[in-house]
């Protein structure tokens, strides 16, 4: 019998976490904290309440054998609890323990020899001052925990503005740690999938554009040297090693002028920058994180196409909405709509994303933003 998949978080990964899985003929089962989330909306197997509840993580555990992330903020100890419960966690609760402390995560990989920014911990905003004096400002201050998307960090410029930084990131409550500045050409990504089998596979490493921290172009393949490549893939598959990973993990690289590959970011689960790849690979990330939690033969993560480009739709305003607002987006040809129906648009907020696939990379992303542009106009204006 198959087993059963159990996903914690109700977003939109969860989301086209379920999509991949009915093909597949796989039970689901997600863990949503409210009905109204993207996969609570659509999940036929579903236990709405909060995860800190372990009342509610028995409800979950019970429906399923197999348990995998739609996000990492779930934290540790929930998965160790799960596992008590004799449930197979992918990744484990090791692996989140190390890449959820976001300062342990890099002390870990630079413990293993990666490429990472020259980082310390941060108990007082002196340190900052001291820090300054041996790395040169600015610097890149951090909270340890629960950052994405650009939240969570604030740039340092000097000594003066120390301390309103570390109170702006919640010291001294809020745990934080600092990075040397790194002056990056570009951010490059890529997935790396390790089945329960032992099975490996990486996808191809994309060029991602983030001009206000959040993701709002991802670019396959990277049009980058083939050097450049090879060793973002070289280090994404050691990272991936060194914190014991199983199912996906996300790497996220920086690539500086003098064209050296440092890691940013490492995420446990489905990743903005591999939604290109439902249609612009053989086998989506999606598709393959359930194949590798239950220990099936991974699809090939090779492009179809000479190029696929997924662009963010981000929310122009705040409204209500529903999925009428996708009607000119859906007047463009050659290009996919994925909208996540959330029921409330906030400045910023990823709310769906258009992904286009073809031969040259620039017409392939003029397509697909298009489709962003006519879309968001109509929400900011009320007119196509």
């Amino acid at each position: 019998m198959t087993e059963r998949i159990g996903i914690l978080g109700g977003g939109q990964l969860a989301r086209m976490l379920l999509q991949a899985a009915i093909p597949l003929g796989v039970e689901a089962t997600v863990l949503a904290a409210q009905a109204d989330e993207p996969a609570a909306l659509v999940a036929r197997n579903l236990v709405v309440g909060d995860w800190h509840d372990v009342a509610v993580l028995d409800q979950f555990a019970a429906q399923v054998d197999v348990v995998i992330l739609e996000n990492e903020f779930v934290g540790a100890a929930k998965l160790e609890h799960l596992a008590r419960r004799h449930r197979r966690l992918v990744p484990g609760a090791h692996t989140l323990a190390l890449i959820e402390d976001k300062a342990a995560q890099k002390q870990a990989l630079a413990d293993a020899g990666l490429p990472v920014p020259p980082l310390a911990i941060i108990d007082h905003p002196d340190d900052l001052t001291s820090l300054g004096e041996q790395w040169g400002w600015p610097i890149m201050l951090k909270t340890r925990r629960n950052g994405y998307d650009g939240k969570g960090t604030a740039k340092v410029d000097n000594a003066t503005c120390a301390e309103l930084a570390c109170r702006s990131l919640g010291w001294p409550s809020n745990p934080l740690y600092a990075e040397a500045w790194i002056p990056f050409t570009t951010e490059l990504a890529t997935l790396v999938i390790r089945s329960v089998t032992g099975e490996e596979c990486v996808y191809p490493v994309v060029e991602t554009i983030q001009p206000t921290g959040v993701c709002r172009v991802v670019r396959a393949p990277a049009p980058y040297a083939a050097e450049v490549i090879s060793e973002a893939t070289r280090i994404a598959q050691a990272a991936a090693q060194a914190v014991g990973s199983l199912g996906i993990l996300a790497v996220e690289m920086f690539l500086t002028s003098a064209g050296r590959v440092l890691i940013n970011e490492l995420a446990p689960r489905p990743h903005n920058s591999g939604h290109y790849s439902i249609e612009g690979c053989y086998t989506s990330q999606f598709e393959n994180a359930i194949r590798a939690a239950l220990g099936w033969p991974l699809g090939d993560p090779g492009l179809r196409h000479q190029a696929a480009v997924m662009v963010n739709i981000l929310a122009p305003c705040q409204r209500q909405i529903d999925s009428t607002v996708i009607a000119p987006a859906l007047a463009h040809r050659g290009v996919h709509v994925h909208w996540y129906d959330k029921r409330m648009a906030r400045v910023g907020r990823k709310i769906g994303h258009i992904t286009a696939v073809g031969a040259d990379l620039a017409e392939v992303e003029a397509r697909a933003q298009s489709a962003v542009d006519g879309l968001e106009h109509t929400m900011q204006t009320g007119h196509e």
